[in-house]
């Protein structure tokens, strides 16, 4: 009993360490953690908690979905490079489709509640950054030209334009 029991914690935390790895948690607390400073800087300080809270939910949602959505169209690449050949979807941990799915769920559910609930601004720069990372550099640029760096650059900049 206590054998099978231990199988399933280690396929929960095999599981969840996957996911942190689908959305790059690291990557996507720094951009979070640069959209609140710009937040702060630019006058939330004076601004309710709840929209703090929001702030930093909706943008963890935003950009955690845009790092799965990234992975999802990185992942042949990413199962013949040795630095990424073990990211989830590179693996099969996850089924590619419904990843994408889901994180294109989010994505548009976190947009719109920051609409709603935070701001224009904060929503149109979390749907720039998404066009920017995913369409510019991920699916034009990143296997064509060095240069598209440029296109992430802008891409990685929004979290901090739009607090």
């Amino acid at each position: 009993m206590k054998k099978t029991i231990r199988l399933n914690l280690n396929h929960k935390a095999r599981l969840i360490v996957a996911l942190t790895t689908l959305i790059k948690v690291k990557q996507t607390l720094l951009l979070l953690a640069s959209s609140y400073a710009s937040y702060l800087l630019g006058g939330g300080l004076t601004a309710p908690l709840s929209k703090h809270i929001l702030l930093l939910v909706l943008g963890f949602l935003a950009i955690a979905s845009t790092t799965a959505v990234n992975m999802y169209f990185d992942r042949d690449i990413d199962a013949v490079m040795e630095r990424t050949k073990h990211r989830p979807l590179a693996m099969g941990i996850f089924n590619p489709e419904l990843t994408l799915i889901l994180a294109l769920t989010i994505f548009v559910l976190s947009t719109l509640l920051s609409a709603i609930y935070i701001n224009m601004l904060f929503a149109t720069t979390i749907v720039v950054g998404f066009l920017f990372n995913i369409v510019a550099y991920t699916m034009l640029l990143k296997r064509r030209t060095p240069f598209s760096i440029i296109a992430g650059a802008i891409a990685g900049g929004m979290p901090s334009l739009g607090g």
